[in-house]
């Protein structure tokens, strides 16, 4: 094989795999176009990512050990219960001085990782 072949091989081969994984993201959960997903699930999922949670717990199993798994918090705990640890913090976890919208926002997050995770059951 040429030097030029190979790097034509290798080429292709690496848009082929950009063009499957594009296709692929662009089925994500959180897109927006495809699955009208709320705003606010979106936003949740944004101050999720944005403060660190994932660092502590996880979604699905990915994240953090620390805390909790929150895939299913929504379906174990009711919502005040849920705003109260935000706020408040717990044994481990330090509170939080989001204001109402971020809170509901969170919360909407939650709910969707709820109810997708017993879609996928």
């Amino acid at each position: 094989m040429t030097y030029t072949y190979t790097k034509s091989v290798v080429v292709i081969s690496i848009a082929v795999y950009f063009i499957v994984f594009l296709f692929l993201s662009g089925n994500s959960e959180f897109d927006n176009s495809t699955n009208k997903v709320s705003h606010d699930v979106i936003l949740g999922r944004k101050i999720w990512l944005k403060n660190g949670c994932v660092s502590c717990h996880s979604i699905y199993g990915l994240g953090g050990f620390l805390g909790p798994d929150l895939t299913e918090v929504s379906g174990r705990r009711d919502g005040e219960y849920i705003r109260q640890m935000i706020l408040n913090g717990g044994d481990k976890m330090p509170a939080f001085h989001f204001h109402e919208g971020e809170i509901n926002s969170l919360l909407s997050f939650f709910q969707y990782m709820f109810s997708s995770n017993n879609e996928l059951q």
